[in-house]
């Protein structure tokens, strides 16, 4: 039993550095994407600067223009060339991918800001109209997923609490090993049981309410990253995990435990503008 808590306790520590390794790789991530988008940007805004010079330009003096003009051109043949519309693509997947990753503060502000910078581009007018009304809605969509999310954050990290006190209660009795309630005159003398079933009668108290602490932690994380089949999966091992403790004031246990696995978890929403471009 001993053996069975440690690896879980290893298994939750492996968890969540990899969750941590994890979340700093897309941040590393997230910030490479959006340090390119704006060096192309720039080289954009620099090139359209250098045109619009070289239109202003007097047209006495054709072999100066013409030069400029060279010169132009082979800076914008080393350039990538630029793209408006896939740019606006990228940067709204660049949103899509952070609300995945439960940042939807972050993802509001990014599109917010490429919503302002539309007009910029050099994108036909019904596509950009149909693009702006296209943000206003996803932007809504946002918002009211990022309200939601943070009701059932608050809720869920409220029972989760109620949970763990719970548990550490009972830690705190004195450790007891489990009675079958139900016993026989016989049972004094001969004990049978299946090769299967576990020898509840002979496991810790304690050590059973420590692993059922450790895999509640698990279900936390999974909660708090969206990720729906892993938090029930957690859930229903901790019940599971109770079955074999003893059967002594668990009814407040089981319950919360009933109503953590009714916890819902709102879908990522899918911005419909990135659709008005495929």
């Amino acid at each position: 039993m001993k053996k069975r808590v440690l690896i879980a306790s290893l298994v939750v520590l492996v968890w969540l550095a990899k969750n941590s390794y994890d979340q700093w790789q897309i941040t590393q991530q997230m910030n490479i994407l959006h340090t390119q988008m704006t060096q192309l940007e720039q080289s954009s805004a620099n090139l359209n600067d250098q045109w619009v010079a070289l239109k202003r330009q007097p047209t006495e003096n054709p072999e100066k223009a013409a030069i400029a003009a060279k010169s132009v051109t082979t800076e914008s043949s080393v350039i990538t060339p630029f793209n408006p519309v896939v740019m606006v693509k990228q940067q709204l997947q660049l949103v899509q991918f952070a609300l995945q990753q439960q940042q939807s503060i972050y993802a509001f502000e990014q599109l917010t800001q490429l919503q302002k910078q539309l007009s910029t581009y050099a994108i036909a007018p019904a596509l950009q109209q149909s693009l702006a009304q296209g943000m206003t809605q996803d932007l809504q969509r946002i918002q009211q997923y990022h309200d939601l999310r943070q009701g059932q954050l608050d809720q869920a990290h409220a029972l989760f609490s109620l949970i763990d006190q719970q548990l550490n209660h009972r830690l705190s009795q004195p450790q007891q090993a489990y009675q079958p309630t139900n016993t026989h005159f016989w049972s004094r003398w001969l004990t049978i049981e299946t090769a299967s079933t576990p020898k509840t009668e002979l496991m810790s108290q304690r050590l059973v309410l420590k692993e059922a602490q450790i895999r509640l932690l698990l279900a936390r994380q999974a909660f708090d990253a969206g990720l729906v089949d892993e938090y029930q999966k957690s859930v229903q091992q901790i019940l599971a995990l109770l079955q074999q403790a003893p059967a002594v004031d668990q009814q407040q246990l089981t319950q919360a435990l009933a109503k953590a696995k009714q916890l819902q978890i709102a879908a990522v929403p899918t911005l419909s503008s990135i659709a008005l471009l495929n």
